[in-house]
C-alpha cells in the first residue's frame, strides 16, 4: 500500500517536471525568436537628439516664414535681427544635420465608418489640436477596400478573405504607412506630448516595445515605402492562414496572421537582415527603431506615464479583454517568481 502512493507521487512530480522543462524551452525559444534587439531601443540620448533636431527644424520653419512675411532675411531691427524674433532662442545653440524629417506629418486611423464614436472622438480632437500641422487620414471599411484594389491590387483576395474584420483593419494600417509613411494610431491612444521628435528616427520606422515579447501594432511611424514595410506587407500573404490552419478562436489567428504576433516576426527576420547587411559594412539608414515604454506609455510606471509618456492609452473593448489574458498568461509562465515586474496594462 506505501509503494502505490510513492510511485504515483513520483510520477506526478516527474510530469509536472517535464511541463515547466517544457514551458521554459518554449518560452525561452519564443522571447529568443520575438525578442526585441537592445541597439534597436531608443535611448534617452536618441531622444534629446530627435527633440533638439524637432526644435532645429521648427526654428527654420520660423525663420522661412520672417522671411517671406519681411521680404529680406534680417531686415527689423538694423542689426541682423528681425523685429520681434528672438533667434537666439528660437535656433538651439547645438544643431544637427538633419532638419528635415524623414516620417511625413500624416497620422492614420481606422474605423468602421466616418462616424467616429463619441468615446474616441474627444481623444481623436485632442491629438489634432496638439499637432494643427498634420494631415488626419480615418480610413473606412470602404475606403481601405477601395485603397487595397487601386494600389495594392494582387493583395485584394487575401484582404477579402480574411475572416475577422479586425484582420482587414491590421493589415491596412501596414499599407497605407508603406505607401505615404506617417503616423499609425489606434483611436484609443492619444497624445501626451508632441509627436515631432519621432519623426526624426535616424531608421524611418519606429514600433513600440509590448510585453511579454516583441512589438506591438497600436502605434507605428514609418517613412514613405520604407523596405521594413515593403517585407511586412509581402509576408501578409504567408501568414493568411487558410481554413484548416486557423486557430480555435479569432485572437491567436488575429495575432498570428495580421497582429503584433506577425509584426513582431517580421521585426524579427529585418533584424537578421540588417546584421547580415552590417557585417557587410552597410549604413544604419533603414534600422528599425523600438519606443521602450517610458515613451510608449503602455505597461509604464506612474511616474513614467505622468512625466515622459508620448502616449495616453484607453481601453474598453472584448479585444483588449483577449489581449490581456494572453500577455497575463505569458508573462506569468516566463516569471512566476517575479510577478507582475510593473504596470500590465490591457494589451
Amino acid at each position: 500500500m506505501g509503494t502505490t502512493p510513492r510511485r504515483i507521487l513520483l510520477t506526478l512530480l516527474t510530469l509536472l517536471t517535464l511541463f515547466l522543462l517544457g514551458t521554459v524551452i518554449v518560452l525561452s525559444t519564443v522571447v529568443h525568436y520575438f525578442g526585441v534587439h537592445s541597439r534597436d531601443v531608443i535611448t534617452q540620448g536618441d531622444m534629446d537628439r530627435y527633440e533638439r533636431m524637432s526644435r532645429t527644424a521648427d526654428a527654420e520653419a520660423r525663420r522661412v516664414v520672417e522671411i517671406e512675411i519681411t521680404g529680406v532675411e534680417g531686415e527689423g531691427d538694423g542689426d541682423g535681427e528681425s523685429e520681434g524674433v528672438d533667434w537666439e532662442v528660437l535656433v538651439p545653440q547645438e544643431t544637427e544635420e538633419v532638419t528635415t524629417p524623414r516620417i511625413p506629418k500624416i497620422i492614420h486611423q481606422t474605423w468602421k465608418t466616418e462616424d467616429v464614436p463619441e468615446k474616441w472622438s474627444k481623444v481623436r480632437e485632442e491629438c489634432m489640436e496638439m499637432h494643427p500641422d498634420y494631415e488626419y487620414l480615418l480610413w473606412t471599411d470602404i475606403s481601405s477596400r477601395s485603397f487595397i484594389a487601386t494600389h495594392y491590387p494582387s493583395f485584394l483576395p487575401t484582404f477579402d478573405s480574411y475572416r475577422y474584420p479586425i484582420q482587414r483593419a491590421d493589415a491596412i494600417r501596414y499599407f497605407v504607412l508603406h505607401h505615404f509613411g506617417g503616423v499609425y494610431m489606434d483611436l484609443d491612444v492619444g497624445c501626451r506630448a508632441s509627436l515631432t521628435p519621432l519623426l526624426f528616427v535616424q531608421g524611418g520606422v519606429v514600433l513600440p516595445r509590448t510585453i511579454p515579447v516583441g512589438v506591438s501594432n497600436d502605434v507605428m511611424l514609418s517613412s514613405p515605402r520604407h523596405p521594413f514595410f515593403g517585407m511586412v506587407v509581402e509576408e501578409l500573404p504567408k501568414s493568411a492562414f487558410p481554413w484548416w490552419r486557423r486557430f480555435g478562436t479569432n485572437y491567436p489567428t488575429v495575432m498570428f496572421s495580421t497582429g503584433p504576433m506577425f509584426l513582431s516576426r517580421v521585426y524579427s527576420k529585418w533584424t537578421t537582415r540588417i546584421t547580415e547587411a552590417r557585417r557587410e559594412g552597410l549604413g544604419q539608414e533603414d534600422q528599425v527603431m523600438v519606443l521602450p515604454r517610458k515613451w510608449y506609455g503602455k505597461n509604464a510606471t506612474p511616474e513614467e506615464r505622468e512625466t515622459t509618456a508620448i502616449f495616453s492609452h484607453f481601453y474598453g473593448s472584448s479585444w483588449h479583454e483577449c489581449v490581456f489574458v494572453f500577455n497575463f498568461s505569458l508573462l506569468f509562465l516566463s516569471n512566476p517568481f517575479r510577478f507582475p515586474p510593473y504596470s500590465l496594462s490591457l494589451s
